[in-house]
């Protein structure tokens, strides 16, 4: 009766209106069953794709900020940190952005990821954090900067016990040493055992690289003890 009823509505509907009266199969149900399941794969494979572009879309542009780093180019930098935004993301060595630059001793670049908030509390793999890796590379402008931003410029590591001035004597750098005790950092300052930054000058080099100027042990020596003769001057008055 209800196929009679039908048939006789037909021309009231459009051909491809009228449904197709099938009886339910077991086939037709494991056809239904494989094809949510296949779209259900799709959806996932389609996530996958996505996860990995934008994982690699990351590294690529943190490639690229770092390359504007080693060219201590501030606009680069700029626009590379907009692009990416991810400012103290760590590289595979364990490096931040901030770290790279400071080992570098890329100013400029510093200068611009302070700006975009880099934190400058974040160690590298060795446990140093941005003022050790600058004092250790002798970066003094890198340091002027970092100290502008306020970080502590006396902070003794927890790796080894040495402290930003200690670095910077090792490293040869009067100007770095300068940096330091500029801002009343003792030229005595002891490290966590007792050493003096004068006890580190022994490490340096005794030949100068030109005639007739102080060579690195004895640039670094003058310098500390000029800067201990002022304290002892200022002490007296």
């Amino acid at each position: 009766r209800a196929r009679e009823m039908l048939d006789a509505s037909t021309h009231l509907m459009p051909p491809r209106a009228i449904p197709e009266l099938r009886p339910l199969t077991c086939c037709a149900v494991l056809r239904w069953l494989c094809l949510g399941h296949l779209r259900g794969m799709m959806k996932f494979v389609c996530l996958l794709f996505v996860a990995l572009a934008l994982h690699q879309s990351d590294a690529q542009l943190q490639k690229d900020l770092l390359k504007a780093i080693q060219k201590d180019n501030a606009g680069l930098v700029n626009l590379n940190l907009k692009s990416f935004g991810k400012v103290n993301a760590k590289s595979e060595d364990g490096d931040t952005a901030l770290l790279v630059a400071c080992r570098i001793g890329a100013y400029r670049a510093v200068k611009s990821l302070l700006k975009f908030g880099a934190d400058t509390s974040l160690a590298d793999a060795s446990g140093l954090t941005v003022m050790h890796v600058a004092a250790a590379s002798g970066a003094a402008r890198v340091m002027q900067a970092l100290l502008t931003a306020g970080v502590e410029a006396n902070d003794i590591s927890d790796t080894d016990g040495l402290r930003p001035m200690h670095r910077a004597v090792l490293s040869g750098n009067s100007d770095a040493v300068k940096t330091l005790l500029n801002t009343d950092v003792p030229s005595d300052t002891p490290t966590a055992d007792g050493r003096i930054p004068m006890d580190f000058t022994a490490e340096l080099s005794d030949v100068a690289a030109v005639k007739r100027t102080p060579s690195p042990r004895g640039l670094i020596v003058d310098t500390l003890k000029k800067y201990s003769r002022v304290k002892s001057d200022k002490a007296e008055l």
